[in-house]
């Protein structure tokens, strides 16, 4: 019976996950329920918190500085978003404790399903032009939906993407149904024409060329995890040398302005440099968030949370590198998505974490029977 309810638990919490990001008019009411679901999953996994294999130092860190962020920034607000967010990470991190296979496999149901309703919303449902994007020199006309944002459009594509294509490198019995979701994919992608979505795929891709002709790769995850997490300051701090080469207010809309404005205001007071604002929402600049992940943790933690970010993602990409291609393209993928607009980590949706948290506790003797549980039954 509790084996049953935690199924129930697990699939309910990442289902509630996609359903949460809608823009629906209950909104707030399955955030609520989302936050009610972590609360259960902490209640009845909390035995995973004892267990001997690898203990997550990183979502306790993360939990602890957020604590100690919140000492220093003490209100009502602050308090209530600390709280929902050491809920969501414990209930992330025992989950996957337990069942990262389960997790992962879950996931991936849930992104076919709603990339099909995203490509149904995004080709029938108050559809308008947005601004369009150059890419690499061709301009892609993006459509908007009043249901569901574009950059939620684009990571879950992506990450489709990712599932779609080592299913079919993997299995020998290839079924046009893993086309279907390439394709639809790939149409969602230049649908919605996010950027860093765009890069993220040619990384990817680099990185795959780069390890057919050198087995060490270590020294290559650590460069691109430093690139991509001073995304903001390497932009301001090299901006007249890359404007000659790229156009970066069309690329960026009006994001350096935001992270000027955020740098600035941190660097006014040197302790909050340590310990973070927390969640307070101050007049920093002319929106109330950088659109850049990183720069929003080390506005909410401080330097030591975005220290302990970056340890967590090498862990990851280091124990999946050659053992889990599937894990390790997630979160390469997940690395650079970060750098976007929306909150993928700090915040009661959870997607992105608990596909870090299965790379942090996948396992090397466990390859075989993960990727044989992960295929669909008629691939075998």
């Amino acid at each position: 019976m509790k084996s049953r309810v935690k199924n129930f638990l697990l699939n309910m919490y990442i289902t509630f996950s996609f359903v949460s990001s809608y823009d629906l008019k209950i909104r707030r009411q399955i955030l609520l329920i989302l936050a009610v679901l972590a609360f259960f999953i902490v209640l009845f996994y909390y035995k995973n918190f004892f267990k001997k294999n690898k203990k997550d130092i990183y979502t306790l860190g993360i939990s602890l500085l957020l604590l100690l962020s919140l000492i220093f920034n003490i209100e009502l607000h602050n308090f209530a978003y600390t709280s929902v967010n050491i809920i969501v990470l414990l209930a992330c991190m025992l989950i996957t404790k337990e069942k990262y296979e389960k997790v992962i496999n879950v996931i991936k149901k849930n992104l076919i399903i709603f990339n099909y309703i995203n490509c149904f919303l995004l080709n029938f449902f108050h559809v308008t032009t947005s601004d369009a994007k150059k890419i690499f020199g061709y301009t892609i006309m993006r459509r908007r939906t009043d249901w569901v944002n574009l950059s939620i459009v684009s990571v879950w594509a992506l990450l489709l993407l990712i599932y779609s294509i080592w299913s079919v490198k993997e299995n020998h019995k290839r079924t046009m149904y893993d086309y279907i979701n390439i394709f639809t994919s790939i149409v969602l992608i230049f649908l919605s024409g996010k950027v860093n979505v765009f890069i993220a795929i040619i990384v990817m891709i680099l990185i795959v060329t780069y390890k057919k002709f050198s087995k060490k790769n270590n020294l290559l995850i650590l460069f691109i995890e430093i690139f991509f997490i001073n995304t903001s300051w390497l932009f301001l701090s090299f901006k007249k040398i890359i404007g000659k080469f790229i156009d970066i207010p069309f690329i960026l809309t009006g994001r350096d302005r935001l992270w000027q404005d955020y740098y600035t205001y941190i660097f006014k007071n040197p302790f909050k440099i340590i310990v973070g604002f927390n969640f307070r929402q101050e007049e920093v600049s002319y929106i109330n968030h950088p659109h850049n992940q990183y720069l929003m943790i080390f506005y909410i933690l401080g330097i030591f949370g975005i220290t302990l970010y970056f340890l967590l993602f090498y862990k990851v990409l280091k124990n999946t590198n050659k053992n889990n291609k599937l894990l390790f393209n997630l979160n390469i993928g997940i690395l650079i998505l970060m750098t976007g607009d929306d909150y993928f980590v700090l915040t009661v949706m959870p997607l992105h974490y608990l596909i870090i948290m299965c790379g942090l506790y996948f396992k090397k003797k466990e390859v075989e029977q993960y990727e044989r549980k992960l295929l669909p039954k008629n691939h075998r």
